[in-house]
């Protein structure tokens, strides 16, 4: 019995000094981070430094490149509006929407999309589709507080503001590596920034076109019976509210048949089983 335990009893007497020594180390360890620099050996001193100047200047860098991509943003988006302003004119005419809204304007018409000439194959590759035209109900119509507008719509007035970090004093370049840092990453940042408002204002353009489009085919397909209209209806309310409120003669306006594709059979009628092609390769006999 003796000769059992005896390994059991080392080993845990190993144990107890390893985390002994351990503890040691990292008392130690704790003890000469809380040093102060007299105390310090030159060698912890070199150290310490080292890793206080790598957290500042990844701080450095994180701040001015958010600077930079929020000034840089702003700087693009005041450019891009004088050029469309200096365009107003010509810009009106074309995004020009007052005469396709209903109800004296508070009614955004549905937005449709129209595609030409498609061709689809089934995934199971045993037919395929060719389309002359389709159209899809993209949006439903609406009711706005304001028409839809091409300045504000591709450049607001939040576009125009700064929303970059705020100044921090502790964070101002002390020497010349550090004002180095700070000015190559603010000059990326505005780069960056540049590039998204470019690429913004590309999608922007292409978006508010769509809409636009998509208002007109509305227009053209319902006079061609394609398309219903929407239907609305206006409920007066003589007396509203409650004990700390009181509305009086409110006229409610509210969509109870949105628009709507309509198929006529007498005019779309579908041919079920049409003549097949006859696909046989022509075979030439050779001697």
């Amino acid at each position: 019995m003796k000769k059992i335990f005896v390994p059991l009893i080392l080993a845990m007497s190993c144990q107890l000094a390893f985390a002994g020594d351990s503890s040691s180390v990292e008392k130690s360890s704790t003890q000469a981070s809380s040093k102060s620099p007299q105390e310090m050996t030159p060698e912890e001193r070199l150290e310490k430094f080292k890793k206080e100047n790598d957290i500042r200047i990844s701080a450095i860098k994180q701040y001015y490149m958010e600077r930079g991509l929020s000034e840089g943003r702003v700087l693009m988006f005041q450019a891009r509006k004088k050029d469309l302003l200096a365009l107003k004119p010509y810009l009106d005419k074309i995004y020009d929407t007052s005469h396709l809204y209903l109800e004296n304007g508070k009614l955004q018409p549905p937005v449709v999309l129209k595609g030409e000439d498609l061709f689809e194959i089934q995934p199971t590759g045993q037919s395929y589709k060719e389309s002359q035209v389709r159209y899809q109900l993209a949006a439903p119509e609406r009711y706005v507080t304001s028409q839809l507008n091409w300045e504000t719509y591709l450049i607001s007035d939040d576009d125009l503001e700064y929303n970059g970090p705020a100044p921090e004093s502790f964070l101002s370049p002390r020497n010349e590596n550090e004002k180095f840092v700070a000015n190559q990453y603010y000059e990326i940042g505005v780069k960056e920034g540049a590039n998204q408002v470019e690429l913004e204002l590309g999608y922007r353009v292409k978006s508010l076109t769509t809409l636009i489009k998509g208002m007109y085919y509305f227009y053209n397909a319902y006079p061609r019976g394609l398309l219903s209209m929407p239907k609305t209806v206006k409920t007066y309310i003589p007396v509203s509210g409650n004990q700390t409120q009181l509305t009086l003669a409110t006229e409610e306006n509210s969509i109870v048949d949105p628009a709507k594709f309509e198929l006529d059979p007498n005019n779309y009628m579908a041919i079920v089983g049409s003549p097949v092609t006859n696909n046989k390769p022509s075979v030439r006999n050779e001697r």
